[in-house]
């Protein structure tokens, strides 16, 4: 699993090859729209007390407490004459009320749109925000976004939706009907997920079909709540339905009671150490869509890079980061290509990740037809190094039957640089 940033999350490497298949599904939540002075949900409750002039009552001092803050809002909604407008407007005053709009300052947002969109162009992103961060990010790449807003979702198989906004959009010039609609409150949160159930089908029948990693959220954020039982309630088997990641910023006042929330909710998490802001996972984000964009080249250019020097060793970020790249052929290639060949000491750290389900010598001769191309051109490399004593007991260790592809390989090289003697210990 790669750092794609030093001290950064550990990304699985299936999490990797589904986003690049198109098969993953980012869902967003507040923490992505925080480094633009935007609150999370329980700042957001706090900044409507304030803009209103109100103050908690108990019961709702201990729903706060308890990081209910859905209730919080319902409570106060009920508690109010015109409550319902009066906390919608307060929302849209405080969301609409952006630090900054500048493509730097949205640098996680256009990164999220990259990583959301195919190679062929059809974007899939849902965020449970209300602010137009991704519409306004969209016009900085020009990136031609179609956009759904609660309740009117697309059906999860439609090749380009671009993004969902689950529980409502802000607009600039918003209606009071449209105001209504957005999922804030208990009681919204309930029309969406249990009775109309809108909002619940759509993110169930979005499973069946694409795995999500979730960014922006924490462990206890009632939205995950709304989400995961929605999931939950649906998929009583969980075979049934794609791998949930979440990434999730964890720090020294993290509690069993957390991971137990976490195990409860079926998400598999990638940490990361939240000391900073959450700055590692922006930057995460960043260094991956970076790394999209460039696509196989710039693995490849990676690769050259990484190789030119020894490995470090297994647990080096940038070891981890070339064993996700050379999965792709044409930064395997320049294993084989690059001159001079690379150190041997590299098959230390490579042999485990490729070598072991597909060797390339072995005790019996049993061994699958053709190679993929990345071992392939993993063979290419060590037959350069023939001439090794550090190679030839490596294949004498692991059986010294060797693989057809490997032993041509061998043989190409062979008698344009090898005395006979060589030829001898390879036993060709």
């Amino acid at each position: 699993m790669p750092k794609l940033v030093s001290e950064g999350p550990d990304i699985p490497n299936r999490l990797l090859e589904m986003q690049s298949k198109g098969e993953l599904v980012f869902f967003c939540g507040a923490g992505v729209s925080m480094p633009l002075g935007l609150p999370s949900f329980k700042g957001l409750v706090e900044d409507i007390f304030e803009e209103l002039s109100e103050a908690m009552t108990t019961t709702e001092k201990f729903l706060h407490e308890k990081s209910q803050f859905d209730s919080v809002l319902g409570s106060l909604e009920q508690r109010c004459v015109g409550g319902k407008t009066m906390v919608r407007k307060a929302l849209r005053e405080r969301l609409l009320n952006v630090k900054s709009r500048s493509k730097k300052a949205l640098t996680t947002h256009i990164s999220l749109l990259e990583l959301a969109t195919t190679l062929h162009g059809n974007t899939k992103l849902v965020t449970t925000n209300f602010d137009r961060l991704f519409q306004i990010a969209a016009q900085k790449i020009k990136l031609d976004l179609p956009k759904y807003e609660a309740p009117f979702l697309p059906t999860p198989e439609t090749d380009n939706w671009g993004v969902v906004y689950l529980h409502g959009f802000l607009e600039k010039d918003i209606s009071d009907e449209q105001l209504r609609r957005i999922v804030v409150t208990s009681r919204d949160f309930g029309r969406a997920y249990l009775t109309e159930r809108w909002a619940s089908r759509f993110v169930t029948e979005l499973l069946r079909r694409y795995s999500v990693c979730f960014v922006g959220y924490s462990v206890d954020d009632p939205m995950l709540r709304y989400l995961t039982d929605a999931f939950a309630s649906d998929f009583t088997d969980t075979s049934r339905y794609k791998e949930l990641f979440i990434l999730l910023g964890r720090n020294e006042n993290w509690t069993l009671e957390d991971q137990a929330g976490i195990e409860a909710k079926n998400l598999t998490p990638i940490f990361y150490e939240n000391s900073d802001n959450h700055s590692k996972l922006h930057s995460t984000i960043q260094a991956w869509a970076e790394l999209y964009i460039s696509g196989h080249m710039g693995k490849a250019k990676f690769a050259e890079t990484c190789l030119s020097k020894e490995p470090l060793g297994s647990f080096d970020d940038n070891v981890q980061k070339l064993l996700w790249a050379i999965q792709e052929p044409e930064a395997a290639r320049v294993l084989a290509s690059v001159e001079p060949p690379p150190s041997l000491k590299w098959l230390e750290v490579i042999e485990p990740r490729f070598l072991e389900t597909e060797p390339l010598c072995s005790s019996s001769n049993r061994f699958m037809k053709g190679l993929s191309p990345s071992v392939n051109y993993i063979g290419a490399w060590l037959a350069k190094h023939l001439e090794e004593p550090d190679l030839i007991l490596w294949a004498a260790q692991k059986g010294g039957v060797l693989h057809p592809d490997f032993s041509d390989h061998l043989l190409g090289l062979i008698g344009t640089k090898a005395e006979s003697r060589i030829l001898i210990l390879w036993d060709l």
